[in-house]
């Protein structure tokens, strides 16, 4: 009986000890959230087949919680606008065109395909920095 006990409470112990040091999720983080920091991967589609960025150049775009979309090229802003999404969808308005992307998120990549071309051409692919 002491055995017994005695196991059960090692084991009990061992499982205390191994849920004490996971991390705690973060409750804002949302892993299909379109909020939050994406580094360009590539492009693809048009007459240029794929497209990286150059080697000493780092693209991140940005989607923050008050709907604004910022492009970063080195860490300096490109581009800033503001956003909105719908399901799947995002739109900015970019005079004289509304910019259109359908975008799907698995494991902190991001596709998004360029629904304001016609036929629509282009897909980017980023990775998620934050």
């Amino acid at each position: 009986m002491k055995k017994t006990i005695l196991k059960i409470s090692f084991i009990f112990l061992l499982l205390s000890l191994m849920g004490a040091g996971c991390e705690k999720d973060n409750p804002d983080y949302n892993p299909n959230s379109i909020i939050g920091k994406w580094e360009w991967l590539y492009t693809s589609g048009g007459f240029a087949g794929t497209v990286y960025p150059k080697e000493d150049e780092k693209v991140t775009w940005e989607f923050t919680e008050d709907s604004l979309f910022i492009r970063r090229v080195n860490n300096n802003i490109s581009f800033q606008i503001n956003f909105y999404s719908s399901n799947d969808t995002l739109f900015w308005r970019n005079d004289p065109t509304d910019m259109i992307y359908r975008f799907l998120i698995k494991s902190d990549t991001l596709e998004l395909w360029d629904l304001s071309a016609i036929p629509p051409t282009f897909s980017h692919t980023f990775k998620r920095i934050n």
